[in-house]
């Protein structure tokens, strides 16, 4: 009985789900400007590699950041942040993911991470990918930087920002 409950609730949501995006249609035209960061290791994993691409639309205040990086520790735990410099010391950080949504590499030693922005990451300055040798993320500075992208290298590109991989 609790599972025909159950599922009557999540048929009603996905229901009223459908119909609010029905209503929902996105901007048309050139609205969307999307933006891509090449990301060099720093640290421990010198063939790491790795792309993060933002898509932001300025018209609707939609931002989304999309990485993908390969030749990192299979199984290890990451955390992905946006930094704001001054000079050579960190001004403050921002924390793409969430130490209650772990980021973990796959058994290929491959991340892939989608996460909506609450800002579009212009006059920020560097995306930043810790890596978390004790398996709990301890925040920025209790993480060691494997990948690095400055975010004033950002190329503009008109290909969809879809979550594929470098290879």
């Amino acid at each position: 009985m609790m599972l025909r409950r159950t599922m009557v609730l999540v048929v009603a949501l996905a229901g009223s789900m459908a119909c609010a995006s029905e209503s929902y249609s996105p901007p048309e035209g050139g609205a969307w400007q999307l933006a891509r960061v090449y990301l060099s290791p720093t640290g421990p994993f010198r063939e790491a590699t790795g792309v993060t691409v933002f898509a932001c639309n300025l018209a609707e205040t939609q931002h989304r950041l999309q990485l993908y990086a390969e030749k990192v520790r299979p199984g290890a735990l990451y955390s992905v942040w946006i930094v704001t410099m001054d000079g050579n010391k960190v001004a403050s950080t921002w924390e793409a993911t969430s130490r209650w949504r772990p980021l973990r590499a796959d058994a290929q030693g491959v991340v892939a991470f989608v996460s909506n922005l609450p800002w579009c990451p212009v006059g920020r300055d560097v995306v930043v990918v810790k890596y978390h040798p004790s398996g709990v993320n301890r925040g920025f500075w209790g993480g060691i930087t494997v990948l690095k992208g400055y975010l004033r290298t950002m190329e503009e590109t008109s290909e969809p920002a879809d979550g594929g991989g470098t290879g």
